[in-house]
């Protein structure tokens, strides 16, 4: 099901059941009762703003095709994470993810934008694959196992103030042959 076209504030439920699709398309904001849940895939393949931790609940698979932007004060939790290459994830508030995290390709922050800079906090099996942005005040912390693929670099975007951080307990493990595996 793609739920979307225009604007939306939303202020209801969204539930992809177990083996179901659930895309959030077009440009929505969340309100403080609207929830996000369900045993299957909600991507999000438009743009949507997230108002309140509860607004993301317990999700099988949560996905980003495009862009999420986390209202400031706001710190949601979820279970797993795909950030597919080009998606945006946005703050000014964080993200923590407790299980397993796949981060191809996408950024966090804004170019230009440090009032939009996000914190993603990674406290499970984590793998990166391409070019991961940490732009202009954005914090991407390890509390588990990051996997650097090959040829994958995590980059400090526009500022000085980007931040990767790896926890104590925490590992980043590179893998394959290419020379130029870079974090920051």
């Amino acid at each position: 099901l793609v739920w979307g076209g225009g604007t939306a504030t939303d202020t209801g439920a969204f539930k992809a059941s177990a083996g179901a699709l659930l895309e959030l398309a077009a440009t929505h904001t969340l309100a403080a009762a609207a929830t996000l849940s369900g045993a299957g895939t909600i991507d999000i393949t438009g743009v949507t703003t997230v108002t309140a931790a509860a607004n993301v609940g317990s999700i099988g698979t949560f996905e980003v095709t495009d862009t999420v932007a986390i209202a400031s004060g706001v710190a949601v939790t979820a279970g797993e994470l795909t950030l597919v290459g080009g998606s945006d994830l946005e703050g000014p508030g964080s993200l923590t993810v407790t299980g397993a995290a796949t981060l191809p390709g996408a950024s966090l922050g804004v170019t230009g934008n440090a009032s939009d800079a996000v914190r993603l906090v990674l406290k499970g099996a984590s793998t990166v694959t391409g070019n991961f942005v940490v732009r202009d005040g954005s914090v991407l912390e390890n509390q588990g196992t990051i996997t650097l693929d090959n040829d994958t670099e995590i980059i400090a975007g526009d500022s000085g103030s980007d931040q990767l951080l790896n926890d104590a307990g925490a590992t980043v493990t590179y893998t394959g042959t290419a020379a130029n595996q870079d974090a920051f």
